[in-house]
């Protein structure tokens, strides 16, 4: 399938196109790996502590026919009814926990129930989110941010929904928000030469702390400011990405430490302290605070959304590509599986004990055999709506949601 690109990507890459030589680009941490390709399929070489990349080449069979794969035939537990809208964002809390979801224009935040999909509280928050990054849930889960397009960011208790502050940051067309014990940190990005702003909020107050803004980013780097990810705070360092730079921040005062790699990607997953982080090829394991890269799996298609993580494996889709599991410590390849079923970039995969779940974004959720990397079956959603957001895993359940509905589903 032909996969969606954004313009505004395309007048970015234009952009870098103009900028200084290509080595000036590649400081830092992934010199001169930004586009290597070997003749070789799979392999490794030694560079210090860290693996060079993995080079991946088109070896796989055909794409499986979704048509040909068994159905699964999932009872459904139940269906909470949302008025999600066009963008939708869901949260969880560790484990088994509450249930959050957003969406819908005026957007409303609800939290549900986990063991029978009713609503145990709803607020609105007067405007559209930008996207699904908007929402955040506190590692103590204890509080929840979400933010909209105005620029206001308001923080809720997390048990009853009540609304604790609310600030104005920088009205934008993009979100990130994320939470440390002491801060909530605001990424505004409206997508275009005005660039952005990362913000410091104290967490109990609202109170603004500090504010980086496009002039400071560019006494860094002189190219535009397009930002797309922001960290929690990581032993005093927050870590920013975007198309042009990432940067480590620190979290006292909001001096920036310099661009290092660019990773034009939605989405970090962190796992004690490592990061693993997409980019145009793959994803690289990071080490925090240092910002040191470990290793580099490339894949053949760019990789927009953040991968997934269990028992020792990353979990992955890469655009018009597949899906691929690596080994978390080395960043061999595991698997890959040659499927584009996905209309646009694939989405985040989630993962139970024996399947990895990945959806069409329409009507389809897919099931992969963990260890073997098959296709394994299909479960098909008998819904009106044609519109699958994200899916999710818990214990023994499996939670779709989709315009206007959260789903859940038995596990195979």
């Amino acid at each position: 399938m032909t996969a969606e690109h954004d313009d505004s990507e395309a007048d970015v890459r234009d952009r870098y196109r103009r900028r200084t030589a290509l080595g000036t680009m590649a400081i830092g941490l992934f010199a001169g790996c930004l586009n290597l390709r070997e003749e070789t399929e799979q392999g490794t070489q030694s560079n210090g502590d860290a693996t060079e990349p993995t080079t991946e080449t088109d070896d796989q069979p055909d794409e499986p026919t979704p048509d040909s794969v068994s159905s699964y035939d999932l009872e459904e537990r139940w269906v909470a009814d949302l008025e999600t809208g066009t963008v939708a964002a869901l949260e969880q809390a560790s484990g088994d926990g509450a249930l959050y979801a957003a969406g819908g224009d005026p957007a409303t935040v609800v939290r549900v129930s986990p063991a029978d999909g009713t609503t145990r509280w709803s607020r609105s928050l007067e405007a559209p989110l930008p996207d699904e990054d908007a929402i955040e849930l506190s590692s103590d889960e204890e509080v929840l941010a979400v933010g909209i397009k105005a620029g206001t960011v308001r923080l809720l208790d997390a048990d009853d929904g009540t609304t604790l502050w609310e600030r104005e940051t920088v009205h934008s067309e993009h979100i990130g928000i994320a939470l440390g014990s002491e801060n909530v940190i605001v990424l505004s990005d409206t997508t275009d030469d005005e660039g952005g702003a990362v913000t410091a909020l104290n967490r109990s107050t609202g109170r603004i702390e500090w504010r980086n803004t496009r002039e400071d980013f560019l006494a860094v780097d002189d190219s535009p400011v397009l930002l797309s990810q922001v960290s929690a705070p990581v032993d005093g360092w927050i870590f920013v990405g975007g198309w042009n730079g990432s940067y480590r921040i620190a979290t006292a005062d909001g001096s920036i430490d310099g661009e290092e790699f660019r990773s034009a990607s939605r989405g970090w997953t962190t796992v004690g302290d490592r990061f693993y982080v997409p980019d145009r090829e793959g994803i690289n394991a990071v080490s925090v605070p240092a910002w040191q890269r470990r290793w580099r799996a490339e894949s053949l298609g760019r990789v927009r959304n953040r991968p997934a993580l269990a028992d020792g494996s990353v979990y992955f889709g890469a655009e018009d590509d597949g899906y691929y599991a690596v080994d978390a410590e080395t960043g061999d390849r595991e698997w890959r599986l040659r499927f584009v079923e996905a209309r646009g970039p694939p989405p985040e995969p989630a993962v139970s004990t024996d399947r990895v779940w990945v959806s069409d974004r329409v009507r389809s959720v897919y099931g992969i055999d963990r260890a073997t990397g098959e296709l394994d079956g299909v479960q098909e959603l008998e819904s009106e709506s044609g519109s699958i957001r994200s899916v999710r895993t818990r214990a023994d359940s499996i939670l779709v949601l989709e315009t206007g509905a959260l789903r859940c589903f038995e596990l195979p």
